[in-house]
Formats: structure tokens, C-alpha cells, sequence
């Protein structure tokens, strides 16, 4: 996309896991192109680790943001962990706007991506792994304690 086609409206789209999404900063979310039903709100996601991106548990079935319980023991199918840049990359434009600043001035500092995807992370980056393990742990070490009979 270029600055015109972003000038006229057309709205950045970002590859989530195969499923395209529009990147709507004013509304603070990003909406699956086929379907208006699914919404992943910008401002319930977790700041990733650089600061300037977010990351999250992402159904690749339902098209939705999931949330992973702290006492999880099983990785759930068809969930990804990924990541996605900030506001500012994903449209700079729109960024630009809500700060109160020149939008196409802004643009020539921070050009507009071409193509935006989502990275999906290995679990063994995401400090899952560590809390299934010791939740299973817990959970055998539950079993054998006890009264004994």
C-alpha cells in the first residue's frame, strides 16, 4: 500500500496466521477481512519484549485472541503464540493522526510497510513450556501425597 491508497481510506491488512486482518487504529483493533465477527482489541494485547510490538495466544481455527490459563499442562490444538508490530508500524498514517501530528510528513520518517505478518513464536521463546512442566509437576506430586488407607 502507498501513501495515496492510505490517504483515500483503504485500511492496512496483516497476515495473522494465515488469516488477513485489517489494521484499524482508530477503532484501537484489527478485524478479519472475511468476517466482522472477529476483532482482536489492541488494547487487551501484552507488550511484547523489544517495547514495540505485542504478543499473543491466537486460535487459528475460531480467528481469535485466546487467553492461556497460568495452570495449563497441555499446549491447546490449533493455538499459536505470535507477534505483531505496534501501532506505529502497522500504520504510521493513522498513528500519526491520533498523536496530532502531520500525517504525510510523518509517512516520509516512517514509511508504510508493504507487507505485514505475524510472527509466530516457538513455544520454547514463550516461557509456556517452563509452566506446563512444572504444573505437571505439581499435579503428580498432588497425586502421591495424601492420606494413605
Amino acid at each position: 500500500m502507498d501513501l495515496q491508497q492510505r490517504m483515500s481510506g483503504k485500511l492496512p491488512v496483516i497476515d495473522i496466521a494465515g488469516t488477513m486482518f485489517y489494521v484499524d487504529i482508530r477503532a484501537h483493533e484489527l478485524r478479519a477481512d472475511y468476517q466482522l465477527m472477529s476483532r482482536i482489541d489492541l488494547d487487551k494485547l501484552e507488550v511484547g519484549p523489544n517495547g514495540d510490538s505485542y504478543r499473543f495466544a491466537f486460535n487459528t481455527e475460531t480467528k481469535q485472541l485466546v487467553s492461556i490459563d497460568q495452570k495449563i499442562t497441555e499446549w491447546p490444538e490449533k493455538v499459536v503464540v505470535v507477534e505483531i508490530p505496534d501501532e506505529l508500524k502497522m500504520d504510521p498514517y493513522s498513528f500519526a493522526r491520533e498523536a496530532g501530528l502531520d500525517p504525510v510528513e510523518f509517512v516520509k520518517r516512517h514509511p508504510i510497510e508493504k507487507e505485514l505478518k505475524a510472527t509466530i513464536i516457538p513455544l520454547s521463546e514463550t516461557g509456556f513450556e517452563e509452566i506446563m512442566e512444572k504444573n505437571k509437576k505439581a499435579r503428580s506430586t498432588k497425586r502421591t501425597k495424601g492420606r494413605r488407607i
